[in-house]
């Protein structure tokens, strides 16, 4: 009886879609990421860098419910500051660390897939509506990288904004990690690892 059920709810979810195909659209999305990082720092200190993000999201609604779903793959760029203590780390773990001294950017393709909520606001009808996504997101490695570096990040997306007369959407979204972006150990003693918390501020043009 439950598979009868969750059968018959996936084809009235599935039903419901397709009566409303008209609203599956496509949009261009650019904006700005905040790269923080917390873990385990032995031998270094590390701060937060500024850097971008953009590529295609692709959105599907159910306009009687304000319930639908986007997804989203994006280019994104990520900087960390690194700084070394030279007066705690031992010269030749410094001199064999090419991170020392220097930023650090990497580039993702990151794929989110977000559950999206539309309030409707009896005033302002399409003018204005507030809205609250949340879902899972990996962000895969691309171009350089260091062997400490991990090819897959997995996140959880909180993310919300507004979206202006059915075409512009504005977003702040906060990812929060589930999985380490990297690990290194050149020392039993110094080891280092960190999590990306990442704040993406993002509008999406819908064609």
């Amino acid at each position: 009886m439950k598979r009868i059920h969750t059968l018959l709810l996936v084809l009235l979810i599935s039903a419901a879609f397709a009566a409303s195909a008209q609203t599956f659209r496509v949009g261009i999305t650019a904006g700005a990421a905040l790269n923080s990082v917390s873990d385990k720092f032995d031998y270094a200190r590390m701060r937060s860098g500024a850097a971008f993000t953009g590529g295609a999201t692709f959105e599907a609604n159910m306009p009687m419910l304000g319930f639908g779903f986007d997804l989203s793959m994006l280019y994104e760029r990520r900087k960390v500051k690194f700084d070394d203590y030279a007066h705690f780390v031992p010269d030749e773990i410094c001199s064999t660390n090419p991170t020392f001294g220097r930023p650090r950017s990497r580039s993702y393709i990151t794929i989110p897939l977000n559950i999206k909520w539309k309030l409707g606001l009896p005033l302002f009808g399409d003018v204005l509506k507030p809205f609250i996504a949340t879902g899972p997101s990996i962000a895969l490695l691309v171009g350089h990288r260091e062997d400490y570096d991990n090819k897959r990040i997995w996140s959880w997306n909180l993310g919300c904004g507004i979206e202006l007369l059915r075409r512009l959407q504005l977003r702040a979204n906060y990812a929060i990690p589930l999985s380490r972006s990297y690990t290194i150990a050149p020392s039993d003693q110094f080891k280092t690892s960190y999590k990306d918390h990442l704040w993406t501020f993002t509008a999406t043009f819908f064609l």
